[in-house]
């Protein structure tokens, strides 16, 4: 809908970085906190892919 020009929406940077859209402009919001963006998981969560997710995830931000 918002590339249609009908509506706007408020998103993270990251998006706007990691999955730019046709027909749609990211600006900037100059006076707003910054919002972090968690990850959250069990901690005894025994299953190899949610340690390789969580490897995967966190490694851009070390």
């Amino acid at each position: 809908m918002i590339s249609t020009g009908r509506r706007i929406g408020m998103t993270a940077e990251s998006t706007a970085n990691q999955y730019p859209r046709p027909g749609v402009v990211y600006r900037p919001v100059r006076d707003a906190e910054p919002i972090a963006v968690r990850l959250a998981w069990w901690r005894d969560d025994p299953r190899p892919a949610t340690q390789a997710a969580i490897e995967l995830l966190t490694e851009p931000y070390r």
